[in-house]
């Protein structure tokens, strides 16, 4: 007989979105679809402010990754106003954009998909998300909590408020960065650099080899990759051009300000 399966909401991701799967009469799925419901509306919110607020408006696009949507609506300001950005102006854009990223990463893999990984199927699904964590993994648990509140306090210290920031201004940053910061700073970063270092050997002992034999079962799906790339073609968080890799591996790159003639 067939049957639907609906799961919503998504308790995996950053944001609102469900799955409905379609299963035939032999309980084989016959067709899936994800649905994104949440309407945003920034691009109106925005129309007829002025422009230097922008950064501050749209870093309330989200609460988890809010550094993402306030740096690049900075670098778009920056473009319309003709402005070059001190070079110490773009490291303290690039530094609170690379924390904001690792802080990003923590919350998602650990928090929200980390306990089905960390735990797995045998657990019930009630107990596979963060508490479940600090019930089963204690000291696991006990790091990664830490490790993220280390992450948010260089954040929140550095742009003064605990969510959206405002420290990107059109030009730079706001203030310079203290020898006091900075040395609070480097204490932070160097826990976190030797976390991230622990976290891979961890999940290369204790997590692929639960999923290896899955995953490869899955086959692969044959798809495209899009990302900004420094002068030297490496990656880059923060500035450079945008790479477009084709499914075929070809690639192609072009300006940021390009991007509607491409995609």
């Amino acid at each position: 007989m067939a049957k639907i399966i609906n799961i919503q909401p998504i308790t995996r991701i950053e944001g609102h979105a469900s799955i409905h799967i379609q299963l035939n009469d032999q309980g084989n799925v016959q067709e899936t679809k994800v649905a994104f419901k949440s309407l945003r509306g920034f691009e109106k919110f925005v129309e007829g402010k002025p422009a230097e607020e922008l950064p501050r408006i749209v870093s309330r696009i989200c609460g988890i990754c809010p550094w993402m949507h306030h740096i690049a609506s900075n670098k778009a300001v920056d473009a319309c106003f003709k402005v070059k950005v001190p070079i110490a102006g773009n490291l303290l854009r690039e530094l609170m954009l690379t924390v904001a990223h690792i802080e990003d990463k923590l919350l998602h893999f650990f928090f929200l998909a980390g306990a089905d990984f960390f735990l797995g199927s045998e657990y019930d699904y009630s107990v596979r998300n963060i508490m479940g964590l600090v019930k089963t993994k204690p000291e696991l648990a006990e790091k990664v909590i830490k490790m993220r509140h280390k992450a948010k306090m260089v954040l929140d210290r550095f742009s003064k408020k605990t969510i959206h920031p405002i420290a990107g201004v059109p030009g730079g940053f706001i203030k310079p960065l203290s020898m006091e910061d900075r040395k609070i700073f480097l204490d932070n970063l160097t826990e976190l650099l030797d976390f991230a270092l622990f976290a891979m050997e961890y999940a290369k002992k204790e997590v692929f080899p639960k999923f290896e034999e899955f995953y490869l079962g899955l086959g692969e799906i044959t798809t495209g990759f899009i990302g900004i790339v420094d002068k030297k073609g490496s990656l880059n968080l923060y500035d450079g051009n945008i790479r477009l890799m084709k499914p075929n591996g070809s690639c192609e790159e072009f300006r940021p300000d390009e991007y509607l003639d491409h995609l």
